[in-house]
């Protein structure tokens, strides 16, 4: 375990405290950011067909731009669900959770804090 530096205001086990909780915020940033990144990925490769020229927003909305019909939400949900573990309902099938990539970046974390700890 890395701890902070030790100093006379900061014990040795506060210090390893604090850096603990600074790596957990590094990491939840990281996955954060990490699912924004692969959503888009897999939006520009399988609907925009690499066209990264085409840059898509994160608020960007999936309808509005027309990047996604019915089938690709369908195709979306398939692969939220295979690549973060989780189960999309079909009341959950909404554009507020899923018409932009910070909707959906929102949306799987919430769905990943509420599933139980299972070693993710």
């Amino acid at each position: 375990m890395r701890c902070l530096a030790r100093t006379p205001e900061r014990s040795a086990a506060r210090a390893c405290v604090e850096r603990v909780t600074v790596d957990t915020i590094e990491r939840e940033t990281q996955a954060m950011s990490g699912i924004r990144a692969q959503v888009r990925d897999f939006i520009e490769d399988n609907f925009l067909m690499g066209a990264r020229a085409a840059r898509l927003g994160d608020a960007d909305s999936f309808l509005e731009r027309r990047l996604l019909d019915s089938t690709g939400f369908l195709e979306l949900i398939t692969f939220l669900e295979q690549a973060y573990g989780i189960a999309v309902a079909d009341d959950e099938m909404v554009p507020e959770y899923l018409d932009s990539l910070v909707n959906v970046e929102a949306f799987v974390q919430r769905k990943r804090a509420a599933a139980p700890e299972t070693g993710r």
